[in-house]
């Protein structure tokens, strides 16, 4: 699940996996179990929550330009 067919990681954590992509924007994946994956879609406001709690402050700022 490391690659999603035209979608780009924007953040990792854990069994969490956030994606961009164009067509279908951000994706949240979660793996349950081993080789199981939960995927639901998030508005730019619920990506940016979940950066705002997972990511550090510098990828944080790498991704929306401001902390």
């Amino acid at each position: 699940m490391k690659q999603l067919m035209n979608a780009s990681v924007v953040g990792e954590r854990g069994r969490e996996i956030l994606y961009w992509s164009g067509g279908f924007g951000f994706l949240l994946c979660e793996e349950v179990e081993p080789g199981y994956w939960k995927i639901e879609t998030l508005a730019r406001e619920e990506a940016r929550h979940w950066c705002e709690a997972k990511l550090t402050a510098s990828e944080y700022r790498d991704i929306f330009g401001a902390a």
